[in-house]
């Protein structure tokens, strides 16, 4: 039987091996997720099989990387978008009862990367962060609860949902 692989798939089938563990690496460092980064990285080498007719051994490697990096951003363009859905809904309407499955999986997906972020708080912040937004108190609740003046919960709350922000701008 004829070897039927042409030049361009066995260039492609390199690159996999070459660069496959490179790219897992690199994506996990930009979403800190590995499954992601994993099934990214499969998709890399899928989409860079769609170019194989203008590939060349020169440049593949930067191509890879290009293509990488462009699924980080649609990844991160993506949780972006379920956090503002999120915010919409947990801010503005309260009376929702009933999701579908999808919103369910949204909101807990977002919910997972809040508490991911807001771990990373100091000890303080992140208490007030958590009344404040998980158990909806207000900031003379907080205050007169944590024997704090009402400054400094809400320059609390100021600096940790800047710093939550921060922090899944560095995740994802």
């Amino acid at each position: 039987m004829e070897n039927t692989t042409s030049p361009k798939s066995a260039l492609i089938s390199q690159a996999f091996k070459q660069y496959h563990q490179m790219i897992i690496g690199y994506i996990n460092r930009r979403i800190n997720n590995i499954d992601d980064a994993e099934d990214m990285s499969q998709d890399v080498f899928l989409r860079l099989m769609e170019y194989k007719d203008i590939l060349c051994e020169e440049t593949i490697k930067n191509f890879i990387f290009t293509i990488a990096q462009n699924r980080v951003i649609d990844y991160i363009r993506r949780i972006n978008k379920k956090i503002e859905i999120y915010s919409y809904i947990y801010d503005f309407q309260p009376s929702v009862t009933t999701y579908t499955p999808e919103q369910e999986a949204s909101a807990h997906d977002l919910l997972m990367i809040e508490n991911h972020c807001m771990r990373k708080l100091p000890p303080q912040r992140c208490k007030i962060y958590y009344m404040s937004r998980i158990e909806e108190k207000s900031t003379d609740e907080i205050a007169k609860e944590l024997h704090l003046s009402r400054r400094t919960v809400e320059s609390h709350q100021f600096m940790a949902r800047r710093e939550v922000r921060e922090n899944l701008r560095r995740i994802i």
